[in-house]
């Protein structure tokens, strides 16, 4: 008998959407180990196996698990581990690019893992469609591969999709009144041709930007500024962005924020999408020196996560998609602009990457992944610097 796991509007989102990952190691795992725990991870998440059927809206798989994902091993002496580290595009060109609307045709199933063998190491690249999981997801299914890898047990995700608010939880009505309450932005024909005018142009602005932030000075400004990590490092973007535009005007940090822990009836490690952006309420002036920014921002995000807002916004945002209105929480014609009143950060340090051991070690450097997120913490190798990666538009303002 078939099964399936029917996609939410969260899920549907991100369709058209590749997550993945590569880490380097300087030694090769033991590719059976990794072969047999794969097996068993996926038959901890059997929907993996599945192929997507657009009529249901969903994966669909049988229930033997007749035909799974496999590790794939190619060689590959063209290279050293040394080529590679620090080289996202040419470490990512080692295998082929998943197929993501071989996917949407029900063609592919959700993951792919390949181990790349190089001269002196391995590099492992994960790919896998978006819309079946978040960064969240990602890298906690990857480390629970290297957790049973390693022969330890593990805590499987919760995979029960019905703990996602339900589309039609408000009526049309109570939807429509509720984000005029919350001054929702009306995306009409003007917000929409701003918003497709400035992604028409980021698909000529291919720049790049890292600044590293080291650990040290990380502790120095959290203690200066009595704010997180978060806060400090989205306060550091501001303040070299003024240093290199001199039009910035005030603006509003709009952060990727995992909701797991913050809507109600909505278990702390479900699998699946689960991750919003949610925007400042106030604006900031570039003006403030680094450290009252820190403290500004970190006052506000806490206001947001320590409310019932992160929970009323996702409602409203399913509800919203499915009754086809026009009202987004935060004006998203912004994000991707030149001169940006919305700077858009995906933080993905907490999901530790750079820690991923299969058994033989910490990985010599690990990557993020490829989505056009305007700017994201990332921290490629354990105990080092974090790199502030600037995308398109400010990669550009960064490099003037």
């Amino acid at each position: 008998m078939n099964k399936t796991w029917k996609l939410t509007s969260l899920d549907l989102f991100s369709l058209n959407m590749v997550i993945k990952g590569a880490w380097i190691y300087r030694q090769m795992p033991d590719i059976h180990s990794m072969r047999e725990s794969l097996k068993q991870l996926i038959r901890t998440y059997p929907h993996l196996t599945g192929l997507y059927q657009e009529k249901k809206k969903a994966l669909v798989w049988e229930s033997d698990y007749n035909d799974e994902p496999a590790l794939e091993v190619i060689p590959n002496m063209l290279y050293t581990v040394n080529d590679l580290v620090g080289n996202s595009s040419l470490t990512y060109s080692l295998v082929q690019e998943y197929d993501i609307k071989a996917f949407r045709k029900g063609k592919k199933m959700p993951f792919s893992a390949t181990l790349v063998k190089v001269k002196d190491g391995a590099v492992l690249i994960v790919q896998c469609a978006h819309a079946t999981m978040d960064g969240y997801s990602f890298y906690h299914l990857i480390e629970q591969w290297a957790a049973l890898t390693r022969g330890e047990s593990i805590q499987p995700m919760t995979v029960d999709q019905s703990q996602i608010p339900q589309k039609d939880a408000f009526t049309k009505a109570m939807t429509l009144e509720q984000v005029k309450q919350g001054g929702w932005v009306k995306m009409g024909p003007k917000q929409l041709i701003r918003m497709l005018w400035n992604l028409f142009r980021m698909n000529f602005v291919k720049d790049t930007y890292i600044q590293e932030v080291s650990q040290e000075e990380i502790v120095h400004l959290k203690q200066e500024s009595g704010a997180g990590t978060h806060a400090v490092l989205c306060a550091t973007v501001a303040q070299e962005l003024k240093k290199h535009s001199v039009q910035m005007d005030d603006f509003r940090v709009i952060s990727v924020a995992n909701l797991r822990g913050h809507v109600l009836g909505v278990s702390e490690n479900l699998m699946g999408n689960l991750s919003q952006p949610f925007c400042t309420q106030d604006a900031f002036s570039p003006q403030l020196n680094q450290m009252e920014l820190a403290r500004a921002i970190q006052q506000q995000n806490d206001t947001v996560l320590q409310s019932d807002t992160i929970d009323r916004d996702l409602r409203l945002t399913i509800c919203s998609s499915h009754y086809g209105l026009p009202y987004v929480s935060f004006d998203p014609s912004e994000m991707f602009s030149p001169r940006p009143s919305n700077l858009y950060i995906n933080n993905q340090l907490r999901f530790k990457a750079c820690e991923l051991n299969f058994g033989q070690g910490l990985p010599l450097y690990a990557f993020p992944n490829a989505l056009p997120d305007s700017v994201k913490f990332w921290q490629p190798v354990s105990g080092g610097p974090v790199q502030i990666i600037y995308m398109g538009f400010l990669a550009r303002i960064m490099k003037s």
